[in-house]
């Protein structure tokens, strides 16, 4: 009757420690599959390409040619001196698409250059993202059970190891029985 009653203790610890290790691997696989930890960080940077283009002179065709009536007398000099001297002009435009400059000259009433500069901006973005996976740890310690049957006899196991790089070192014991044991692993890790 001792035997029966002790088959059913054992049992019943085997099935509680069963379950116990079904639980923890079932949280340990839950954890072990979670996403590691990421740092996303995005930095965007804008960079302006531009066209550049640059001409030479262009004379336009008058569309009007207007010829002044004058009242009073014109000072010849004045005239003389206005006619012949070079008179240069720049016409500058800027905005967030374009950049536009002129560099124009005028001699004896006439356009003498006419020069265009103009740049196109086109903007690109870069986004740059940084990861950070966290790494499994170094060291862990295992805990758990098993079933021993040695001799005609079942018997029931409580194991502790240790883990680190790459070597699992453990020890269990057998109340039942009254044994101990140590075992040694190594770890070869398949990518």
């Amino acid at each position: 009757m001792d035997t029966i009653k002790n088959y059913i203790i054992i049992s019943l610890v085997i099935l509680i420690l069963l379950g116990l290790c079904t639980f923890l691997g079932y949280k340990y696989i839950e954890l072990k599959n979670k996403p590691a930890n990421q740092i996303i960080s995005t930095i965007t940077e804008v960079h302006i390409d531009t066209l550049r283009y640059t001409d030479s002179l262009w004379y336009p065709v008058p569309v009007i040619i207007e010829k002044p009536v004058f009242d009073s007398i014109i000072d010849t000099v004045f005239v003389i001196n206005d006619y012949y001297t070079g008179k240069i002009y720049e016409y500058n435009f800027k905005d967030t698409n374009i950049k536009f400059h002129a560099g124009i000259m005028i001699h004896k009433n006439a356009l003498v250059s006419f020069i265009p500069e103009y740049e196109i901006y086109r903007k690109t973005t870069t986004i740059t993202n940084n990861f950070e996976v966290v790494k499994p740890p170094k060291f862990m310690l295992f805990g758990g059970g098993g079933i021993d049957y040695c001799n005609n006899q079942l018997g029931l196991n409580f194991a502790v190891s240790v883990y680190f790089d790459k070597n699992d070192v453990g020890i269990f014991y057998d109340p039942i029985l009254k044994s101990f044991g140590l075992s040694y692993k190594r770890a070869i890790i398949y990518k």
